[in-house]
């Protein structure tokens, strides 16, 4: 086991070693590195995945779904919030740590000669555990954008574009259409596209490279709609299917959107010979998990987690903790990355706070909490500059009446570091509440 425990480690310095080549837009490299490995996309099948904000719900409805019916599914997403296996799932657990560490040497073996980056190497691996496990099915969530990610070297059955923001402007382009255009690049043609963007400068776009391509559009509120004002009880109208009385288990909202476009992407598969039954798609809306969407670590007082990191994505966990919880004061613990809108992020999650604790998640690019303390008193915030992640929850827990929210957020670096050290458990802040 000792030995098993050094090469995981060996394992994961080369991957994260990889993150100095940084991301690099362009298929080029992965085509590259999956020919050498023999071109193990082109014996899958595939859900693809696009999106600002829900391509992680969606995946996960899908793939609940896919299992429940008895499927052999696979899910590849990113990032992971405590371990690399996360990112990599097929049926219902992570990799093992011994495929991982196989794969990696086998590939490295391979691929010498050749460049590439961190997502590119690691979505190559999955791709090849996922042939070796013959799953029926992945389910493949896009990385950054969509046209030049890796992930689009393949050819999927389904492609789904979910909501969309402005986020990762530096690699997508500052505009709505600038990124609706690289995330339809994820469109095949002649291959079905599920669409659950609004806005109409983002559905001209999809539209048109949908016409361009011959793929066929599935729209939210014109080929398949929702009813219904609770994700605890909605009715989904789709392309054939007319199912009332539906549950979602990830909690908020706009997970009913996302439930959606997860069921037209069903609908369609069944088309494709994957046919899913009524109880299935209950069952697996009700059991699909994400951690860190709102999840409930403790009670009294209340500490959620959630990696809500731009501002659509704000807009929603607002909205959401208003709608999942009742509580007398909101505290936040507040971490992110300073190539993110923090200020536009702040001004969802700031008001309702009654205090807010701000905290340096591990990282270089994490942003600085005292120029987070001058943005917020200038609005008028009680804010603390509480350090790492740790102390800004002891912080929070100090605070909180029994009946409050504590709320740690901003990034899942954020999230992350606080599900690896749990400090909502430590023993003097819980004899304080």
């Amino acid at each position: 086991m000792v030995a098993m425990d050094a090469s995981y480690s060996e394992t994961l310095r080369y991957l994260f070693g990889l993150e100095v080549f940084g991301i690099r837009p362009g298929l080029e490299s992965v085509n590259q590195l999956l020919a050498r490995v023999g071109d193990p996309h082109r014996c899958l099948r595939f859900v693809h995945v696009a999106g600002t904000s829900g391509k992680g719900s969606v995946s996960a409805f899908i793939h609940a779904i896919l299992q429940a019916a008895g499927y052999n599914a696979g899910l590849y997403t990113s990032p992971h919030l405590l371990d690399f296996t996360e990112r990599i799932q097929a049926g219902d657990r992570p990799i093992p740590v011994e495929d991982l560490v196989r794969l990696t040497d086998w590939m490295r073996a391979r691929a010498e000669g050749l460049s590439y980056t961190f997502f590119e190497f690691t979505t190559t691996l999955a791709l090849l555990y996922f042939l070796e496990q013959k799953v029926d099915v992945v389910v493949l969530e896009a990385g950054l954008g969509g046209r030049l990610d890796a992930t689009n070297a393949v050819v999927p059955r389904v492609s789904v574009i979910t909501t969309i923001s402005l986020d990762h402007t530096e690699y997508l382009g500052g505009r709505l259409a600038d990124i609706a255009f690289e995330k339809g690049g994820i469109i095949k043609p002649g291959i079905p596209a599920v669409i659950t963007a609004t806005q109409r400068t983002v559905i001209s776009v999809l539209e048109a490279v949908c016409r361009e391509r011959g793929a066929p559009l599935c729209l939210l509120n014109r080929d398949f709609r929702l009813r219904g004002r609770n994700r605890r009880d909605f009715t989904y109208l789709g392309l054939s299917l007319r199912l009332r009385h539906l549950e979602t288990g990830l909690a908020g909202r706009f997970q009913m959107t996302n439930a959606a476009a997860a069921l037209a992407s069903i609908e369609l598969l069944s088309r494709e010979d994957f046919p899913v039954a009524e109880e299935h798609i209950r069952r697996g809306l009700r059991e699909a998990f994400i951690p860190a969407r709102l999840q409930v670590v403790r009670r009294n007082p209340t500490v959620v987690l959630d990696g809500a990191h731009n501002p659509g994505k704000a807009r929603q966990l607002a909205r959401a903790v208003d709608e999942e919880f009742t509580y007398r004061s909101l505290h936040l613990v507040f971490g992110i990355m300073r190539d993110k809108d923090a200020r536009a992020v702040l001004k969802h999650l700031a008001p309702p706070a009654k205090r807010i604790f701000l905290v340096r998640p591990p990282g270089a690019r994490s942003a600085d909490p005292a120029a987070l303390q001058a943005i917020l008193e200038k609005r008028g915030s009680d804010a603390y500059v509480a350090g790492g992640v740790s102390e800004g929850i002891r912080m929070a827990m100090e605070d909180a009446h029994p009946d409050d929210l504590i709320l740690v957020c901003g990034s899942f670096y954020t999230v992350s570091e606080a599900l690896a050290h749990k400090a909502w458990e430590n023993k003097s802040a819980m004899a304080a509440t």
